[in-house]
């Protein structure tokens, strides 16, 4: 993504659709530029409420600077529980620029702590708008485990691009297959990543190629809201691997546990929600139509079988429970009038 200064001041903002996948409208979507300045303190985005909301409309840009720049968004829904913030690159660039420059032959690169645009160790090739490199990586100061490497590149103007991240691994330079089984790892919580060992450690009673893990003390000790958690595993040669990262959800009660009955009278289905926990609920009736009442009456216009789901919603997260019924359609027979002996014949 990218913008001349001279748009005064205006950047055209699209994002995939956000959609709700619980049945609930989304009222409110704001966005913020590089620091996050916390849930509900983002400049305001102008949407029409609903179930997806698609975003393209101009954004003010004024106070950045010509260079890289974050900016993030995030949707709420009528519950008032906010999502993630999803997050893109822009690049502000100065005014002259021309989208046909070539580059002019300047790159750099920089292992795990970016030392600042221009002050990376650089590589030269031919200029052109489009190149393919082979940079040689000098690792010789790297130590064993795991790194991530970041390379960008440079136009004629001066003007530096986004920086794209790799992974690379170090190991040992013995040859052998031995000792590569995992015998422990650790985690840790957050944005910060502590130094390979620096985590909360743990052990494993049977090490092996593939192990479970359950962590639950450090657990709960985290305050309700949302975290992020990251683990990684160390085998018995004292090399890290990759760490991975999920978020988590701490809660202060419990997540919601659907449940429901029925019974069916020609062809409308009566149906109890005996769900517990549950701040919102959205049926489907198994004929693409929908409903958000807690015990819906249903008339069915069709006969047949009919998968009728129920998800229920907190803020703590969502449960789904499907049930199969039949609706029969013709069901019994009361002729006006027939003979008192004998065969009797309806026409």
């Amino acid at each position: 993504m990218s913008v001349r200064k001279s748009f005064a001041g205006l950047l055209l903002l699209y994002f995939l659709p956000i959609t709700n996948l619980f049945g609930q409208s989304i009222p409110q979507m704001e966005y913020f530029f590089n620091a996050d300045p916390g849930i509900g303190n983002g400049n305001p985005l102008t949407i029409t409420p609903a179930d997806s909301v698609s975003i393209n409309q101009a954004i003010n840009v004024t106070g950045l600077s010509a260079g890289v720049h974050k900016v993030g968004i995030r949707a709420r829904n009528n519950n008032g529980v906010w999502g993630h913030a999803e997050f893109r690159n822009l690049f502000i660039l100065s005014v002259g620029y021309n989208a046909t420059d070539s580059m002019p032959g300047t790159a750099e690169y920089f292992y795990n702590t970016d030392p600042g645009v221009g002050n990376a160790t650089r590589v030269m090739f031919s200029p052109a708008n489009s190149v393919n490199v082979n940079i040689p990586l000098d690792i010789t100061a790297l130590g064993i485990g795991s790194h991530s490497v970041g390379v960008r590149f440079r136009n004629q103007h001066g003007e530096w691009g986004h920086t794209e991240f790799r992974k690379l691994f170090i190991q040992n330079s013995i040859a052998d297959t031995l000792n590569r089984e995992i015998i422990g790892g650790e985690y840790y919580f957050g944005d910060t990543i502590p130094p390979s060992g620096g985590g909360y450690s743990f052990s494993v009673a049977n090490a092996g190629d593939s192990i479970t893990v359950l962590i639950a003390d450090t657990l709960n000790n985290l305050t309700p809201g949302q975290h992020k958690i990251h683990i990684r595993f160390k085998n018995a040669r004292d090399e890290w691997s990759h760490q991975e990262s999920r978020m988590l959800t701490i809660c202060s009660i419990y997540g919601p546990q659907s449940d429901f009955t029925y019974r069916i009278e020609g062809n409308k289905a009566f149906f109890t929600n005996e769900s517990v926990f549950d701040d919102t609920r959205t049926w489907k009736f198994g004929d693409n139509l929908s409903d958000t009442v807690r015990h819906p009456i249903k008339t069915y216009l069709s006969a047949g079988p009919k998968m009728v789901e129920l998800i229920t919603q907190n803020v703590c997260g969502n449960d789904t429970l499907a049930t199969p019924l039949e609706i029969r359609g013709l069901q019994n027979i009361n002729p006006g009038r027939a003979g008192n002996a004998g065969i009797s014949t309806l026409t």
